[in-house]
């Protein structure tokens, strides 16, 4: 039976008393959006990321620059890790990650409820079903 690993985090951001969601930047690495369907599972494309995805993946943006429900592919060993930083307090949170974790998925619901969620995972979602090898879904 295919078993998939995934890590539900979920950060509450700002994390510090003194800020606001302005001083939060947070930088992710991925490489390119997994597309999905109408029900949410992976499609078997691919989809480059689009400006504010390239700067979060670069340089960082806001956890909240738009609704996010994304599933990415990962970019490889260092960079593949999730860098939270307060810019008025000069802290970062960083979750690294396994080299086996190969995608992420980004959640923050609307973009507005003080809350977004980097879960690290071992493949894609429904992995099985996808039209790609294995050696492309993990």
């Amino acid at each position: 039976m295919p078993v998939m690993l995934g890590c539900h985090t979920s950060i509450q951001a700002p994390f510090c008393k003194t800020s606001t969601e302005a001083d939060c930047i947070l930088k992710l690495g991925v490489l390119k959006r997994v597309e999905l369907n109408e029900r949410s599972l992976p499609t078997g494309h691919f989809i480059e990321l689009d400006k504010d995805e390239r700067q979060l993946a670069d340089i960082g943006n806001s956890p909240y620059f738009k609704p996010l429900d994304h599933h990415y592919i990962a970019r490889e060993a260092e960079e593949n890790q999730m860098v939270l930083t307060d810019s008025k307090e000069k802290v970062s949170f960083v979750l690294l990650r396994d080299p086996s974790f190969r995608f992420w998925m980004l959640y923050n619901d609307d973009a507005k409820s003080g809350f977004f969620c980097p879960e690290p995972q071992t493949n894609m979602v429904n992995a099985p079903n996808v039209p790609l090898s294995y050696k492309k879904t993990g």
